[in-house]
């Protein structure tokens, strides 16, 4: 975690056949455990991404939520 800048970024891999869903799952579970609090918590960082990342051999599948935005939905990219 760097404190250089206005990005905080968390990040949970699945390695799942059901990606897309995976992913947003990830993000959830992001959410859920509080993963990304000590970000949350530096008031100097303007955006805190919760990135979940699910794959399969070399394919995978990606979402994103900024968690700064309350009742911003995940954004998913393949």
């Amino acid at each position: 975690i760097a404190d250089r800048g206005c990005l905080g970024i968390a990040v949970d891999l699945n390695g799942y056949f059901h990606m897309v869903p995976d992913a947003r799952r990830a993000v959830a579970q992001i959410e859920e455990k509080r993963y990304a609090r000590e970000l949350l918590e530096n008031e100097r960082l303007e955006h805190v991404w919760a990135v979940g990342i699910a794959f399969y051999g070399k394919i995978c599948s990606v979402a994103m939520k900024d968690m700064r935005e309350p009742g911003n939905g995940s954004k998913g990219l393949v």
